[in-house]
Formats: C-alpha cells, structure tokens, sequence
C-alpha cells in the first residue's frame, strides 16, 4: 500500500498522509528548511528535511461464556482474536529535483524518523519555488478467527417441568 505527503512550501508546512479508512499509519515533515532565502546568482543552497513515520499495531479478542439454556435456536461467539499489523517498507522524498529514498526494518506498530540534507546550485538570477513531496508504502498483516457455537432446545414436557432437551 502506498501513502503520500503532500507537497510543501520552503520553510514550514507540515506534511501528513490521510490514512485509508482501515490503517492508521501516519507520516509528516516535521522541518523543511534552507541555509538562505535570498543568494548571489552561481551559489549553492543547502536545504535539510526532518520527518518521521508511525505504523500501526491492533492486537484483541476475547471470549463467551455459554449461556443459560433456553427453549428455541441459540448461537454465541466462544472466542474470538484479530490482528492488523502494518510494517513499514520504504519512504521516499522528492525536493528541487532531489531524490531520497530508505528501506527501514521498521516492525509492526513501530516508527521511523530521519533527516535528509540535499544541496541545490542557482545558477542564474531568477525566483525559485522549491516543493517538497514524499511518502511511505507499508505491508499489512491481518487475521481474524472466530469460533462459534449453537444448540437448539425442545422442552420435553410443556406442561409440567420444562425438561429441556438440547
């Protein structure tokens, strides 16, 4: 599955992926910055991004106990376990015609965070918008197991004990 930060103006704003409706991993620029605003036409900028992914981890279940007999059809969850585990595969970023790219070892519910630091030649004279841009693909894990159990109970003597056979 692949998620992206959304491109961003030098000097500020903070990036985050919009999760899919199931997976909560989340990932942001936390700085983007630059040596200089304003340099002589033939001078080198260097530039530094701070970032950081986190990656999600559900782990329940749980158990019935067996009700109470009754007349009629019963069925009930005995127990029941899920899992969601999102490993984090590669994040990538893309600024001023720059490429960075990590393949962490990142487990299941686990983050990631690093800096990046690129430099850029202006050649010429001119006003330069540098956009920076990225995002992260993650694997995900999931199991669900259910175990279920029904009977179905006939009273035996509707007019005396109300003996219930099952």
């Amino acid at each position: 599955m692949l998620k992206t930060l959304l491109p961003a103006a030098l000097l500020g704003t903070l990036l985050a992926a919009a999760p899919s409706a199931s997976h909560a991993a989340f990932g942001q620029i936390n700085n983007f910055g630059a040596s200089a605003n304003s340099v002589v036409a033939g001078t080198v900028v260097d530039f530094f991004v701070d970032f950081g992914v986190s990656t999600n981890a559900v782990t329940n279940g749980g158990s019935n106990p067996e009700p109470e007999p009754a007349e009629g059809y019963q069925s009930w969850q005995v127990n029941w376990y899920n899992y969601e585990n999102e490993t984090l595969t590669s994040v990538w970023l893309e600024a001023g015609g720059q490429t960075y790219n990590a393949y962490p070892s990142v487990p299941a519910g686990g983050s990631y965070s690093g800096t990046w630091t690129f430099s850029i030649l202006f050649p010429t004279e001119g006003t330069f918008d540098i956009a920076l841009s990225g995002g992260w693909s993650h694997s995900i894990e999931t199991y669900h197991s259910n175990e279920s159990a029904y009977r179905d109970c006939i009273n035996n003597d509707p007019g005396g004990t109300n003996e219930l056979s099952c």
